[in-house]
């Protein structure tokens, strides 16, 4: 027993390890970035249609002659901003004006940007980065504030002069959904942030630009790690509040978003653990009754020992060997209480000649037939 259960436990263990291992690389190498690539391109798609549209407004002749003409007729722009909406079933469209500072939207002239409101500062953050193109989740105020992924576009002159920004808005909320889809299907957390590690995407839309990975108990000491990580996929991992968590992520150029898929590594092992602690209990039963049984076994087989040299086999008597034992005993007894015994000595006479006549097998029955009699 002492050697039994502590091997079984120990083979089991290793079985354990081994499959955990085993389930752990799986994870990292194959399982998590398919999630990953599976959102890039699902992402990648769904965003490609609003880039390709913010890119061919901001070249389109109507709008740059119209800006240029002085920005006369709002209402062009308006039945500008909104056909493209309707056409590819955007939330929004819209263009925001370098010379005059007005904000035309399809529903018409929203109000003029300026430095002093916090909700005009991707505006600002935007022009002076010097880019194209850009993503930015905000809240859309034309549309009652709906959480809006916005696509922007610098327009510019033949000469290269800035004339405004113009894009177009995807409801944050299909996103999420989609987010949502995956976490429920798979059973992986997947989310996107943007280079500085705020939140941009996720199927929790209250965590969107108010979490940061930076700041995150367990992710932030690989944080700077992750948003380094421009060339390459990561495939890492990092102890958070449940045990370790898995992770990949991978940076997509043309939007300047990372995503970022994650695996609570106990939710995996749990069925290897449950698998683990009903083969260490099946194993103990096991070994209990093996132990039960083997006693058994074991003192059947030295009372029939016992009896074997204790016993006479054809007469199922006492034997020299006994005759002994209860002799001492006897003597020990008389000696101890006082008290007397007698010893009786029985002989059959000439019984050899039946043995010698019959056989030594027509002896023995006659032997057992007189001893019964």
């Amino acid at each position: 027993m002492l050697v039994l259960i502590p091997s079984f436990i120990t083979v089991s263990l290793l079985n354990y390890f081994v499959q955990r291992d085993s389930i752990r690389e799986e994870l990292i190498t194959t399982s998590l970035p398919l999630v990953r690539d599976l959102i890039d391109w699902e992402i990648g798609t769904r965003l490609q249609d609003p880039l390709l549209a913010s890119s061919l407004m901001a070249r389109d002749t109507f709008l740059i002659d119209w800006i240029q003409d002085g920005e006369n007729n709002p209402t062009k722009i308006e039945r500008f901003l909104d056909s493209v909406r309707l056409e590819h079933g955007f939330a929004t469209a819209f263009f925001v004006s370098a010379k005059t500072s007005r904000y035309y939207s399809y529903q018409g002239v929203h109000k003029e940007v300026n430095t002093k409101d916090a909700h005009d500062i991707w505006y600002y953050d935007f022009i002076n980065s010097k880019e194209s193109v850009a993503l930015d989740v905000d809240t859309d105020e034309v549309d009652a504030g709906k959480l809006t992924i916005f696509i922007n576009y610098r327009v510019e002159s033949i000469t290269g002069e800035l004339l405004g920004v113009v894009g177009v808005g995807v409801d944050m909320s299909n996103i999420a959904a989609l987010l949502q889809k995956t976490q429920k299907t798979y059973g992986r957390v997947v989310y996107m942030v943007d280079e500085s590690g705020l939140v941009q995407a996720h199927s929790d839309m209250n965590l969107i630009e108010k979490r940061n990975i930076r700041t995150s108990f367990g992710i932030d000491k690989i944080a700077d790690t992750i948003l380094s990580s421009k060339v390459k996929t990561l495939d890492t991992h990092y102890e958070g509040e449940s045990g370790n968590i898995l992770l990949t992520s991978r940076y997509i150029p043309n939007i300047k978003w990372y995503i970022v898929v994650e695996q609570d590594e106990s939710n995996s092992l749990k069925i290897v653990r449950m698998m683990l602690l009903r083969t260490i209990l099946i194993g103990l039963v096991a070994s209990i009754l093996t132990l039960i049984i083997s006693i058994r076994v074991v003192n059947k087989y030295n009372l029939n020992l016992k009896n074997a040299s204790r016993i006479d086999h054809l007469t199922q008597v006492s034997n020299r060997l006994e005759l002994d034992h209860r002799l001492h005993t006897e003597c020990a007894l008389c000696q101890r209480y006082g008290g007397t015994f007698s010893v009786l000595m029985i002989d059959l006479d000439n019984f050899k000649e039946i043995n010698d006549t019959f056989g030594h097998i027509a002896g023995d029955d006659t032997f057992v037939f007189l001893f019964d009699f």
